[in-house]
C-alpha cells in the first residue's frame, strides 16, 4: 500500500492510501485510528475523488465515533 495523498484537518491526521484497485482513507487522533476502504470505480477513480467524497458529514461521523471510545 503506498500513500497517494492527505487531507488537511486542524484535529485528524488523514491518510489516503492506494492498493490494488482499492483507496483506504486512515484517520488519526489521539492513538487511535479508523480505516476505510473504497473500491476504486468510475465514481473513485483518484485522489480528488476521494477527497470530494470526505465531507465534512463525514469527519463528524469519525469524530463522533472516536469520543464514543472513551479510551
Amino acid at each position: 500500500m503506498r500513500i497517494v495523498g492527505y487531507i488537511e484537518h486542524p484535529v485528524f491526521k488523514i491518510t489516503i492510501m492506494h492498493m490494488n484497485h482499492r483507496y483506504a482513507v486512515k484517520f488519526e487522533n489521539s492513538g487511535l485510528e479508523q480505516t476505510y476502504k473504497i473500491r476504486s470505480s468510475e465514481k473513485f477513480s483518484n485522489t480528488t475523488d476521494i477527497k470530494k467524497a470526505i465531507t465534512q458529514q463525514v469527519i463528524d461521523r469519525v469524530s463522533d465515533h472516536f469520543s464514543k471510545m472513551n479510551l
